[in-house]
């Protein structure tokens, strides 16, 4: 099972939008894939077609995993074929905040994914900074993948988040890897974003993936339908392009 979390240090990068269809790119393929939102914005939930307030059906979401009140088993939500979702509520902040005060807070998520059943992918949509949160999905994590938009602003959070990677892999998951870093929303007509993926890949070379994620309303509008784009748009190039990354993760399976 290949536990990917996805993640940048900064909002509005198309983070969530990635982690999203990629999953269902990767349930098309035929693989089994769990998506868990550890986000307080909750915006994959919301994704999925779900309403993360405090009315939450059954009020079971991850945050009543995460405090050891219920399974996670319980919890996950079948989306679609191949593809289910582990919610997040509004609530999440304030669970962040009780389970810092636990022994072993940085491996919460992991003792509390054990039982979660079998998957060959689970994505953890991550919020938008390095938080506890954050941390506990890297602890968990075989992998991660960053998602990144080509702005100057973007390289800063690049180097900050990498060195994070260093530290826990050197203290605390000696098997997480860098599965690879996917430029998103990127404007192809746009010479900055151009010359950055060239910066990148010159320095960060096969770690950056081949398939760039562009600017396009579709994924917006399809996000905003609680749609994946293979169902918004079966045919189109925005469909092809995630199934693309699809296959670029699948190819880079773990040794």
């Amino acid at each position: 099972m290949r536990v990917i979390a996805v993640l940048n240090e900064k909002g509005g990068v198309g983070k969530t939008t990635t982690s999203y269809n990629l999953g269902g790119a990767l349930a098309i393929s035929g693989k089994k894939v769990l998506l868990v939102d550890i986000d307080p914005q909750c915006n994959l939930t919301q994704f999925c077609g779900l309403k993360p307030n405090d009315n939450f059906p059954g009020d079971k979401t991850i945050n009543e995993v995460l405090l050891d009140q219920i399974s996670a088993k319980e919890v996950i939500v079948s989306r679609n074929k191949n593809l289910w979702v582990l919610p997040a509520s509004q609530k999440l902040s304030d669970t962040e905040h009780i389970i810092y005060t636990k022994l072993g807070r940085e491996l919460i998520l992991a003792d509390a994914m054990q039982d979660c059943g079998n998957f060959d992918f689970i994505l953890i949509d991550c919020p938008p900074s390095l938080s506890l949160l954050t941390i506990n999905a890297l602890c968990f994590a075989t992998e991660i993948i960053v998602a990144l938009q080509p702005e100057p602003a973007s390289l800063v959070g690049l180097a900050k988040l990498l060195d994070t990677y260093g530290k826990i892999k050197t203290r605390m998951n000696k098997d997480l890897e860098i599965s690879g870093i996917v430029c998103s929303m990127v404007e192809s007509g746009k010479l900055l974003h151009r010359e950055i993926i060239a910066d990148i890949r010159s320095k960060l070379g096969d770690r950056v993936f081949q398939t760039v994620i562009p600017r396009r309303v579709a994924y917006t509008e399809a996000s905003g339908q609680g749609k994946l784009i293979n169902e918004y748009r079966p045919k189109s190039d925005e469909t092809k392009i995630v199934a693309n990354l699809a296959k670029e993760v699948i190819k880079r399976k773990r040794k």
